[in-house]
Parts: structure tokens; C-alpha cells; sequence
């Protein structure tokens, strides 16, 4: 508990630290960020390698994404995530990911799969009925993790570690960050989605409850909710304004 309650304390520091760290390290970052996507590019082509192998398996029937399935107002939004752009796949998973070693959004082929709980009047309405909201909801929380990449924001809970796993300054236990990253990346989403005008009852009912659950997770949350609102403005601006901070 003093270690979360230290953590909250320093967060602003962290923060900077964070950014500055990222800043100090860009080339050697980027240099490891471009060899991971290239064994990624390797795998999709079908190369022969262990590594391709293995992610092949990790994502199975990876390919790009094709955009033009989603809505007009989603689309715009990934045209307009064009500084530091990230790459955006389709697999065969169920669920929707971003990966901090690519530096890239993965989406399920299947919207279905995104929907949890049975098909009753309440879970339909808590997760939502509206396929092409459930896209934007997962296109955005997505993007909102992307934000904080070492190339981008450099926020303490994503890019404060390296996409090789290692620590970098401003990095903290990672299940804390983890919990903390995705209260960020769904309030984010939340204000996104009220931005392009897709944000419905039901969205915001099961947006507020993923958020409140990883928020419940975390011991003496409120001293850290401030913080999470403040990356999350700056995540949901950068989407917005197509990285011009």
C-alpha cells in the first residue's frame, strides 16, 4: 500500500521523466520499435523464421485491416492519426489489443467476439447493440493505448516501459500500471466517442463500467484519479487532433 500510495505521490515526476527518458533514448527506441515490426511484416508474409513461427501462432490469420467496414466518423479518426501513424491488423483473436513491442492496434475479424455475456435484455445493453459503435469503441480504446507509445506521449503507464520489456526511468510495477493504463485508454475512448457523435446510452453505460472496474481494482484510487483524467484529455486530443499537441 505505501508503494501505490509513493507511486501516486510521484506520478506528476514520473510523468516527466518519463517523457524525458523518451526523448533521450528515441533512436535507440526506434531502431528496436522498426526490427520488431519488420519480424512482424515477416510473419503476415509467411517467412519461415522461429520468430515469424511463434507470432504467426500468437496471431493467427493476421492481416491488414480494412477500414472501409467502419464508419465514416471511425474512419476519419484513423486517417487522422498520422503523426507517429500505427499500423492497424486484423487476427483470428477474440479480442482487440495493442501491442507496445509493434506499436500496433489489433482488431478481432469478428465484432461478435468483443460482446460478453449472454443475450439477454441487460448484457445486450451493456455491451451494446450497435455493431458499428462496438468498432468505434474498440478502434478508439486502441488507438488511446497507441498514445501513450515512447514515439508519442510517453505515458508512464504504457511507454514507461521499453518495448523490449525492459524498465525505463519512470516505469512501476506493471500490474498497477496496467490497471491504471486501461482506465486511461477507456475514459479517453469516452471522450473520442462524444467527440465524433457516436456516444449512446448504451456505450456510455458499458464504457463507465469497464473503467470503474479496473478503478476498483485499485488500492486508494481516488488519490490517482485526477492524474488518469489528465492523460486521458491528452490521449483523446492527440486522436483528435491528429497528434498536434
Amino acid at each position: 500500500m505505501e508503494d501505490v500510495i509513493r507511486y501516486a505521490k510521484s506520478y506528476p515526476l514520473r510523468r516527466k521523466l518519463s517523457k524525458l527518458s523518451a526523448k533521450e533514448n528515441r533512436d535507440g527506441l526506434k531502431e528496436e520499435r522498426d526490427m520488431f515490426r519488420e519480424e512482424w511484416a515477416s510473419a503476415i508474409n509467411g517467412g519461415d523464421g522461429e520468430r515469424a513461427r511463434m507470432l504467426r501462432s500468437q496471431y493467427p490469420g493476421a492481416c491488414l485491416f480494412d477500414a472501409g467496414k467502419l464508419m465514416p466518423e471511425v474512419r476519419g479518426i484513423i486517417n487522422n492519426f498520422n503523426v507517429e501513424p500505427v499500423p492497424i491488423y486484423t487476427t483470428d483473436t477474440e479480442k482487440g489489443a495493442y501491442s507496445p513491442f509493434f506499436d500496433a492496434v489489433v482488431l478481432p475479424k469478428k465484432i461478435d467476439s468483443i460482446t460478453e455475456g449472454c443475450n439477454c435484455e441487460s448484457c445486450r445493453v451493456a455491451n451494446g447493440v450497435d455493431d458499428d459503435r462496438k468498432w468505434a469503441r474498440v478502434v478508439f480504446h486502441e488507438l488511446s493505448h497507441a498514445t501513450g507509445h515512447w514515439s508519442r506521449l510517453a505515458r508512464i503507464t504504457m511507454a514507461g516501459v521499453r518495448s523490449s520489456g525492459a524498465a525505463m526511468p519512470g516505469s512501476h510495477d506493471l500490474t498497477l500500471s496496467y490497471k491504471l493504463e486501461e482506465v486511461i485508454a477507456e475514459w479517453s475512448a469516452m471522450k473520442v466517442m462524444e467527440h465524433v457523435g457516436l456516444m449512446d446510452t448504451s456505450s456510455r453505460i458499458y464504457m463507465s463500467k469497464y473503467a470503474e472496474g479496473y478503478l476498483r481494482m485499485v488500492p486508494k484510487a481516488f488519490l490517482f484519479t485526477d492524474h488518469l483524467r489528465a492523460d486521458a484529455d491528452a490521449a483523446a486530443d492527440y486522436i483528435i487532433k491528429g497528434g498536434v499537441t
